[in-house]
């Protein structure tokens, strides 16, 4: 008589728990492995058009100003390829100072952007050389 005791579950449960796992890596190459950052609790969404035209990668970070090892935000997508125009989500403070950095440079902050949320008339250029900069349009904060 066949037994269905722990040695025939234990095998079934690891299957189960196999398939769940290849589904789970299945998904993510499906999705590209894109992380998208959620939303910082009570903070507020900039969306910037990013040009990268740069022969190597531009990285975005929200950070204190003068201290871009303290993160205060999130940024989606936080790496601009090169040679790319994007659009990028910052999701910064709502309250407090904050600062957007490319290239380890500390770009614009609260002050600039003001109380633009959303889809702001502002933009970062990176250059050639890799250095940061960014414009505003006439309808600037």
């Amino acid at each position: 008589m066949p037994s269905s005791g722990p040695s025939r579950v234990r095998p079934q449960i690891q299957r189960l728990l196999a398939l769940a796992v290849l589904g789970a890596v299945a998904s993510l190459l499906v999705t590209g492995c894109r992380f998208v950052p959620p939303q910082l609790l009570g903070g507020e969404l900039i969306v910037l058009e990013v040009a990268n035209h740069a022969g190597r990668p531009a990285s975005l970070v929200v950070a204190a100003p003068g201290n871009i090892g303290e993160v205060v935000g999130s940024v989606d997508p936080a790496v601009v390829p090169p040679g790319q125009t994007m659009t990028v989500r910052f999701f910064v403070p709502s309250s407090g100072e904050w600062a957007i950095w490319a290239n380890g440079g500390e770009l614009m902050g609260k002050h600039d952007v003001g109380a633009k949320r959303g889809n702001v008339p502002m933009g970062i250029d990176i250059g050639r050389d890799g250095q940061p900069g960014w414009w505003c349009n006439a309808d600037c904060p």
